[in-house]
């Protein structure tokens, strides 16, 4: 009853993706397990960088259409050309990202060394190639799954999320000699299947050519100050361990992937929240009044901060144990890994109102607040770095900028709500 009221009687939808979200969360621990077995702390940290590198580079690539094109569609009325104008925003989508992904691999050919840095092993044509087709495949990814939550289309968006983010890992990780053939593989079975399904969507659709060059540049001069904020968000992930990767060691990255791992595995209900908010929150700020809205937007904040409080403690109780289970060869990453959960429930709170933000204010406030972040990590990953202290490159890295994000995002969202109520009135 709780969910139902507050997602406006999608709850039926919700259990679908966060059924969806568990089963990444499996595949996701499992996969890291058997890296871990199968290549040991270095494959392990190649695998974590590699993986993050892709999400850093996939988002301000995609320039913030993962964020507008759900939006855009939710403000949509009903109506005969409801479908097409809905696949406009997708194909739209798809335009902005070829083109930016052009220029990245423009960058990669005459900046090789980017990428390269990093990776302490030979082949760099073949690596420049798989991260490129790994950037690929999740754009695309990213954008299609948009248009699905954007549609409210959640048994869609749950069927797609397993399917890439769950089956494909999982099977190609058993057929696969290397970590980078398993992204290759990866890479290329997403694309694959990715276009089957886009084919599929479009086929015989009646998309006005018109119509879709205005979206994209809707949703360029949406998305286009979010780059920023979007890039920076990643970099929290990716930063530090690409750092630590290049000046500490490729086994230290590894312990601090790990942490993150636990920590983002932590996240996986309240990310499904998160994007959630945009395409049902986004009608509701459309039809409901400013102190609806608002009571709303509160009561979900209290539950989530609540339970956040309550997953951080078990966190802090269950880590040693997987640790040590199924990761002996991390176990010194156990105390920075219980640590970082300290800043698990401000992290909460930047996830659910960062979305309640960019519905209500084309203003790129999250972009600003995220810089806030950025400035705050980097600060303290470089002063971890020169000292050559654990405790502050392997925990402090994570705990300082959630605090920061958490606590601007909720200032900034205290701020707007008088001023939502006072233009209702």
């Amino acid at each position: 009853m709780f969910l139902k009221k507050l997602f406006d009687g999608k709850s039926k939808f919700f259990i679908y993706m966060l059924t969806a979200q568990v089963l990444f969360m499996l595949s996701n621990l499992f996969i890291n397990y058997k890296i871990e077995k199968i290549w040991s702390v270095e494959g392990f940290a190649i695998y974590n960088l590699l993986k993050r590198l892709g999400s850093f580079i996939v988002f301000p690539l995609i320039l913030g259409v993962g964020i507008g094109i759900p939006r855009y569609i939710s403000f949509l009325r009903k109506g005969k050309d409801d479908r097409s104008q809905g696949l406009e925003y997708l194909v739209a989508g798809l335009i902005l990202f070829f083109i930016t992904f052009f220029g990245f691999l423009v960058l990669l050919l005459f900046f090789p060394g980017l990428i390269l840095s990093s990776f302490n092993t030979s082949g760099s044509d073949s690596i420049l190639l798989i991260v490129a087709l790994f950037v690929f495949s999740q754009g695309v990814f990213v954008i299609l799954s948009s248009f699905f939550r954007g549609k409210i289309q959640f048994g869609s968006s749950s069927l797609l999320n397993v399917l890439v983010l769950s089956f494909l890992p999982t099977v190609i990780i058993f057929f696969s000699d290397s970590i980078f053939e398993y992204f290759l593989y990866y890479a290329l079975l997403t694309i694959v299947s990715l276009t089957v399904i886009i084919g599929f969507n479009i086929y015989k659709s009646s998309i006005s050519y018109r119509r879709t060059t205005f979206k994209v540049r809707q949703l360029t001069h949406y998305g286009a100050p979010r780059v920023v904020g979007e890039a920076i968000l990643f970099s929290l992930d990716f930063i530090p361990i690409y750092i630590v990767s290049i000046f500490i060691s490729l086994e230290e990255s590894g312990y601090l992937s790990l942490s993150f791992m636990f920590f983002k595995l932590a996240s996986v209900s309240f990310d499904l929240i998160g994007s959630l908010i945009l395409p049902v929150y986004g009608k509701g700020f459309r039809n409901e009044s400013a102190p609806v809205f608002i009571k709303k937007v509160n009561v979900l904040l209290l539950v989530s901060g609540s339970l956040a409080v309550l997953a951080s403690v078990l966190a802090y109780f269950l880590i040693p144990y997987l640790i040590l289970t199924f990761f002996s060869s991390l176990s010194p990453a156990i105390l920075a890994s219980q640590y970082i959960f300290i800043a698990f429930p401000f992290y909460v709170v930047f996830t659910i109102l960062k979305n309640i933000l960019d519905i209500i204010s084309s203003k790129a406030y999250n972009s600003l607040i995220q810089i806030g972040g950025f400035v705050a990590m980097a600060l303290t990953l470089f002063y971890g770095i020169y000292q050559k202290e654990w405790l502050y490159y392997r925990t402090m890295t994570i705990i300082i900028p959630y605090f920061v994000l958490g606590i601007l995002t909720y200032f900034v969202w205290y701020k707007l709500q008088s001023k939502l109520v006072h233009n209702s009135i």
